[in-house]
């Protein structure tokens, strides 16, 4: 027990230092496994063979003229299948995986296999052993489409030998000249350790390698699957966490209305946009999006968004756009937040003058619609975090009653079809087409853009907010 369990350490810490053979080695590398192993067995083989040929009174009952021809081509195979397995490393070492060369390796192994079955005959039922333990080798390294093209010629030449000796064509076992007995009836014993024993013998050691190969793999990929269901769990938790600190929705009371859509292209998306009511008369929205995709850019977005929420960055004043770009632009380096930068939209209205002002920092221009009149909204200015010493400037712009405001990221227009890329007029003319009596103006934004790329999902984060002045 206690050599059994250093044999098992052994082994787990070599796989460790060689990788999985089932997940992490290549085709070729799997294949050059498989050549390794048969070259062995075929050098017993010559090794044999030649013995046999320098010692006529050993086990007569071989054909000792065909048995030349034997020899010859097993020593063929013992020097050609180094040079095949020198190519194949060299295409493995150059990440080529070479269906060609798969495909030859295959054949020959499956081809030598049934030659050795012909000459053979049936007459060593263990010898059989290896067409099963080479079929599920093969099948357990490689793909079926490889195997099975070799399976079918190996096939055609047993069943083809096998009828051309029911004819008469061609001899049987030809290699050997008599049945493998002693004069007593008994199985003469070189045959019986040559030829009848080292077959099982094989057969029980190689499943005993592989089974624990198999095992281990098994057990490493329901861990894997154990790991990647948990993350999932978190991702959704976080998702989750992300979306519920976006906005609710205003009816216009207090005279804004609001709405908004927000399809992220992964579980965790790079935008966030947030609204509120600074204080009785200053009314705020903002927009951002994060370079990248996945939970880097989320975990940053939710961050950022939080700063402008809770109004905690100390040296902005949130009543001026400016002000807040350039304090989030000190909070939000690139170099100290892990190379991630964002872009931003930040608007206030104050709701006595009816007017709106505004700054953005590399984002795409807000759309004001004014009826059937609409005006790009836009300031100059970096992206968060790109520059230290950015400068950024306000703008302010009259709001008439019933005036609307589309503050949107990147992905609501950056949109591929099957027809090419979306224009940036085909999402001005759905801002401005009106919509019938009671439904969400965003929602039919969504809708065009699902028709355009023909998914529900898209390739970018969607995120777009309609607020509506009253």
């Amino acid at each position: 027990m206690a050599l059994a369990a250093r044999v098992r350490v052994s082994a787990h810490r070599l796989l460790e230092r060689l990788g999985d053979p089932l997940t992490h080695w290549s085709p070729i590398d799997r294949a050059l496994v498989l050549n390794a192993v048969q070259v062995l067995f075929v050098a017993g083989m010559a090794l044999s063979g030649w013995r046999l040929l320098h010692n006529p009174t050993l086990e007569p009952y071989y054909n000792r003229s065909l048995l030349r021809y034997a020899e010859f081509m097993l020593i063929c195979d013992v020097i050609g299948t180094p040079v095949a397995m020198a190519i194949g490393w060299g295409l493995a070492r150059r990440g080529h995986t070479s269906r060609v060369y798969l495909h030859l390796n295959m054949q020959w192994l499956w081809l030598l296999t049934a030659a050795s079955m012909y000459l053979f005959g049936p007459v060593t039922t263990p010898l059989w052993l290896i067409f099963a333990l080479l079929g599920f080798y093969s099948l357990l390294c490689l793909d079926a489409a490889i195997v099975a093209p070799a399976v079918v010629t190996s096939g055609i030449v047993v069943f083809g030998t096998a009828i051309a000796e029911r004819v008469g064509v061609l001899p049987y076992a030809p290699l050997l000249t008599g049945f493998p007995v002693n004069p007593d009836g008994r199985i003469a014993n070189p045959w019986f350790w040559s030829n009848m024993l080292w077959p099982a013998t094989a057969l029980v050691v190689s499943f005993g390698v592989f089974d624990f190969i198999i095992r281990r793999s098994r057990r490493y990929a329901a861990e894997a699957a154990f790991l990647t269901a948990r993350l999932q769990q978190d991702l959704d938790k976080a998702a989750k966490y992300a979306r519920s600190l976006l906005p609710e929705p205003l009816d216009g009371t207090g005279g804004v209305q609001a709405e908004w859509s927000y399809v992220p292209s992964t579980e965790l998306a790079g935008d966030a946009f947030t609204y509120l009511w600074l204080d009785d008369d200053h009314f705020a929205v903002a927009l951002l999006d994060v370079c990248g995709h996945g939970v880097s850019s989320a975990l940053h977005g939710v961050a950022a968004i939080e700063a402008i929420r809770t109004q905690s960055l100390a040296s902005a004043r949130f009543t001026d756009p400016a002000s807040v770009l350039r304090g989030m632009n000190g909070a939000f380096q690139m170099d100290t937040h892990g190379d991630l930068y964002l872009t931003l939209w930040y608007g206030v209205y104050h709701r006595p003058s009816r007017t709106l002002r505004f700054a953005s920092a590399g984002h795409p221009p807000a759309i004001l619609r004014d009826g059937t009149t609409l005006r790009e909204l836009r300031t100059s200015g970096p992206p968060i975090g790109t520059v230290p010493d950015a400068r950024y400037s306000s703008a302010e712009v009259a709001l008439a009653p019933g005036a609307e405001l589309w503050v949107l990221s990147d992905g609501v227009f950056e949109l591929d079809g099957p027809d090419g890329a979306m224009e940036w007029s085909q999402l001005l003319e759905v801002v401005r087409t009106p919509t019938p009596a009671g439904a969400s103006r965003v929602s039919v934004l969504r809708a065009f853009a699902e028709r355009f790329t023909g998914r529900q999902v898209f390739d970018d984060d969607f995120s777009v907010v309609r607020l509506e002045f009253r």
